[in-house]
Formats: structure tokens, C-alpha cells, sequence
């Protein structure tokens, strides 16, 4: 799989660097995956890097995404900031419907602007 999660000690979180094409199924497995790793290191917060990423559902299939993380173990009160370059209105369908569902979710398009949002909080 051409994805990575890490968990980095300074700033505690954990980075998802997602590359490719990304379906719902994917996602999800990147989400289980990176919960695992948060709650392995006691961590609430979440880089997504998707600058080189894809992704390739409907729009029906990205307003599921939500309940993707509510079966992985993802938690309202945990923060997730995803990085993009490409496909502005998915990302911020994809921040839409998360925020409407109680997710702390944003997305950026620079890693500072976005780290610096997750040290905000």
C-alpha cells in the first residue's frame, strides 16, 4: 500500500501521509490503522497529508466517511486535520460533513497552517 502513518513524538500526532487513489474501503483501513497508533500513544490528534492523494468515491460515498470513523474508534473530541493541493470542493464536502456530525475536522492547504491549528486546540 503506497500510504504511511507514523506517530510523531514532538508534536504527538499521528501523520497519515495517503498517496494515490483513495477509496472508501481504503480510507477507513488508513483510519483503523491510525487509531490503533493514537490510542498506542495516547494521542488525540490526527495530520493527514493527502497532497499526493486521490480521492475516488461519490459524493454519496464521501457523506458515509463519517461513519467510517465512528466504526474505527474515532472520537468527536479528537482533532483531525487534513492537508490537500487537489480536489478544493471534495476536502471541504468531506469538512462539511464531518463538522455537521460533530467531528473536529479541517482542511488546509499548507502542513504549518495545519499543524498550527492542531497545537491551537
Amino acid at each position: 500500500m503506497p500510504h504511511r502513518i507514523e506517530f510523531l513524538q514532538d508534536p504527538r500526532w499521528v501523520r497519515i501521509i495517503g498517496s494515490g487513489e483513495i477509496d472508501g474501503a481504503t480510507a477507513e483501513e488508513l483510519a483503523r490503522r491510525a487509531v490503533t497508533v493514537s490510542r498506542e500513544n495516547e494521542t488525540d490528534r490526527y495530520l493527514c497529508d493527502f497532497r499526493q492523494a486521490v480521492l475516488v468515491d461519490s459524493a454519496a460515498d464521501v457523506y458515509d466517511l463519517p461513519m467510517h470513523a465512528a466504526r474505527v474508534g474515532l472520537k468527536r473530541t479528537d482533532r483531525i486535520a487534513i492537508v490537500h493541493s487537489k480536489q478544493e470542493e471534495v476536502f471541504r464536502f468531506v469538512e462539511t460533513v464531518a463538522m455537521n456530525r460533530g467531528y473536529e475536522v479541517r482542511v488546509f492547504h499548507s502542513e504549518d497552517r495545519a499543524s498550527g491549528w492542531l497545537r491551537a486546540g
